[in-house]
């Protein structure tokens, strides 16, 4: 089992330490970038989970790896993977194996909509890297590929479903920063999304017979996270098409249970989406 589950890395170990040729590959867990072998000296330079790089060479634990433009230097070699990885997306809640047996020690629970790689399959099992984790999962929890999970949660007495493009694997493969957050009415949790990728809203347990749908925004005057920038203007695409701006309050009334936007404008291209509010009124 050990020599299954470290296969990958065994060849590429082997592969450089006796051709010693480049290779395409890819980071797994984000990392700093050393400037030597032996992992002390620090660049000024990180590689986040996803990234695309050129392995040059490998030794026992480490390798000498470059990306962007001609960077060098050196990463653990646990860290990284050479060559081509599937991305897989879990369908519904699923245990993490130590090894592909029901029995087997749980590592940690993968939630719906959180995306892996894909590294083997064994008969009903599939062993996937979730950046912290490495494990076994049953194959029947998996879509191989991007599937666009709906995320379902519940906040005060509101069952909402959002569907979006929120994956980003450097900062949540694990949901801690998917579109929900924007919704929870917790200033503590917000979502992470990409400008202009639109964002869809259900609310499921709403009568619109009855009822219609308020969405409010309240304005963040700050933040302190330098690689996101706050959203200065939504345009609301479904069921009507309205441009917002954001640096006042805004409230929307609908008929209906849905709705859908993007935010059009802000000063990065990772935005931090926070203090949206959902209410249901009366008729």
């Amino acid at each position: 089992m050990f020599y299954r589950m470290n296969k990958n890395y065994l060849f590429l170990f082997l592969l450089f330490l006796f051709i010693g040729c480049a290779q395409d590959g890819i980071v797994l867990t984000s990392t700093d970038l050393y400037q030597d072998e032996a992992l002390q000296k620090k660049t000024e330079y990180s590689l986040k989970r996803g990234e695309y790089i050129k392995i040059l060479k490998c030794s026992q634990k480490t390798c000498r790896v470059s990306y962007e433009k001609n960077i060098e230097g050196y990463v653990a070699l646990d860290k990284i993977y050479g060559g081509e990885v599937q991305i897989v997306t879990f369908i519904k809640d699923t245990d993490v194996k130590l090894k592909p047996d029901l029995t087997a020690k749980t590592l940690k629970k993968a939630e719906s909509g959180v995306k892996a790689y894909l590294f083997g399959e064994d008969k009903i099992w599939s062993l996937v890297n979730l950046g912290d984790v490495q494990g076994w999962v049953l194959m029947q929890n998996l879509f191989k590929g991007e599937s666009p999970i709906r995320l379902e949660s519940s906040y005060d007495n509101t069952v909402l479903q959002c569907e979006g493009e929120w994956y980003i694997p450097s900062i949540s493969e694990e949901r801690v920063f998917s579109i929900e957050k924007a919704f929870d009415n917790n200033p503590s949790t917000f979502a992470i999304v990409k400008i202009d990728s639109e964002i869809e809203v259900n609310v499921k347990n709403i009568d619109y017979q009855k009822e219609n749908l308020v969405i409010q925004y309240e304005p963040q005057k700050k933040m302190n996270y330098k690689h996101l920038a706050l959203p200065e203007e939504i345009l609301l695409t479904y069921p009507f098409e309205k441009q917002y701006n954001l640096n006042s309050k805004i409230s929307i009334e609908l008929n209906g249970n849905s709705f859908k936007f993007k935010v059009t404008k802000a000063k990065k291209d990772l935005v931090f989406l926070n203090n949206f509010f959902i209410q249901k009124l009366n008729k």
